[in-house]
C-alpha cells in the first residue's frame, strides 16, 4: 500500500459524510456538426460530456445520445438501375482520469438503403438515431469521466451522410436500491457475524466445559488414586504390624519358654542338689549310728 495521501479517497469520505440523494444533469457538447462521410472506414467523433461522480455515494449514469443524420444519394449514372446504401455504427465510449485507453461501452447502427430506378432523381432523407445508455456500476471508476460517440462509416455506396445537431446529456443519481441492498446485506452480515461470534462462544463454552469436566475428571482420578494409594499403605503398614506383633509375640513366647525351660532345669538341679545333700547327711547319720552300736557293743 502506498503511503502517499489520496486526495481523491479523502473529497470522497468527506462528500459521503452526509452523502445527500440528489440527481445530476450535465450537457455535454457537439463537436462535429455538418460533417459530411461518403467512403468506407471514416471515423467521425460526434458529441462528449464529462461527469464527475466524486460526492455521489453510489451513482447511477444514464447517458443520452441524438443525432440528426442526413441521406443523400449520389447516382454516378442515373441511366442505370442502381443501389444507395449506407451504414454507419455509433460506438459509446468512456474514458476516465486513470485509464489510457477509452472503454467501448455499446453500439447502435444505423443503415439506410435505396433502390433506384432508371431516370430516378438524386433522394435526400433526415433521420434522428437517438439512444440511451444506463450504467449503475460506476462506483468503482474515478470521479470524473468523458463519455464520447464515435460514428464509424462501415459501409457507404451511391451515398453521402452528413451529421447535422448532436446532443448528449448524462443524468447522475444515487442508487436507491442499492442503498437499501446495501443496508440488508449490512444487516444480514451483522446478523452472521452475530450468529458466528455466539458459534463461538457456545464453542469456548463448551471447551471450557469440556475442560472443566476433563480438570474435574481428573482431580477425581487423582483423589481416588490418592485414597488407594493410603489405603495400600495403610494396608501394608498394618501387615508389617501385625507381622511385627507377631514376631515379637513368637520371640516372647520364645523367650518365656526359655525361661521356663531354665527354671526348670535349674529346680531339677536344686532337687538333684538337695537329694545329694540329703543322701549324704542320711549316710554320715548311718555312719555315726553304726560307730556308736559298735562302740556300745564292744563296751
Amino acid at each position: 500500500m502506498s503511503d502517499r495521501f489520496d486526495y481523491r479517497e479523502h473529497h470522497r469520505r468527506k462528500c459521503r459524510r452526509d452523502c445527500p440523494k440528489k440527481i445530476l444533469l450535465i450537457c455535454g457538447n457537439s463537436v462535429s456538426s455538418g460533417v459530411t462521410t461518403h467512403k468506407r472506414g471514416d471515423r467521425i467523433r460526434l458529441a462528449s460530456v464529462f461527469v464527475d461522480t466524486s460526492c455521489v455515494c453510489r451513482p447511477i449514469v444514464k447517458i443520452e445520445f441524438s443525432n440528426n443524420i442526413r441521406f443523400e444519394t449520389d447516382f454516378d449514372d442515373k441511366c442505370k438501375k442502381e443501389e444507395a446504401q449506407i451504414r454507419i455504427r455509433y460506438d459509446l465510449f468512456r474514458k476516465c482520469k486513470r485509464e489510457f485507453t477509452p472503454q467501448l461501452l455499446d453500439t447502435w447502427i444505423f443503415e439506410r438503403e435505396i433502390e433506384s430506378e432508371k431516370g430516378k432523381i438524386e433522394l435526400t432523407t433526415t433521420d434522428t438515431v437517438s439512444f440511451h445508455f444506463c450504467s449503475n456500476n460506476e462506483a468503482h471508476f474515478d470521479e470524473r469521466c468523458e463519455y464520447f460517440v464515435v460514428a464509424t462509416t462501415e459501409e457507404a455506396e451511391n451515398a453521402k451522410a452528413t451529421f447535422l445537431k448532436s446532443a448528449i446529456s448524462a443524468f447522475v443519481q444515487d442508487d436507491f436500491e442499492e442503498d437499501e441492498k446495501e443496508e440488508k446485506e449490512h444487516h444480514h452480515r451483522r446478523e452472521e457475524e452475530e450468529h458466528r461470534r455466539r458459534k463461538e462462544r457456545e464453542h469456548c463454552r463448551r471447551e471450557e466445559e469440556e475442560r472443566c469436566r476433563r480438570e474435574e475428571e481428573e482431580h477425581r482420578r487423582r483423589k481416588e488414586r490418592e485414597h488407594y494409594r493410603r489405603e495400600e499403605e495403610e494396608r501394608c503398614r498394618r501387615e508389617e504390624e501385625y507381622r511385627r506383633r507377631k514376631e515379637r509375640e513368637h520371640h516372647r513366647r520364645e523367650e518365656e519358654e526359655r525361661c521356663r525351660r531354665e527354671e526348670e532345669e535349674h529346680r531339677r538341679r536344686k532337687e538333684r542338689e538337695h537329694r545329694r545333700k540329703e543322701g549324704r547327711r542320711e549316710r554320715k547319720r548311718n555312719h555315726i549310728d553304726d560307730f556308736y552300736w559298735e562302740f556300745d557293743f564292744n563296751i
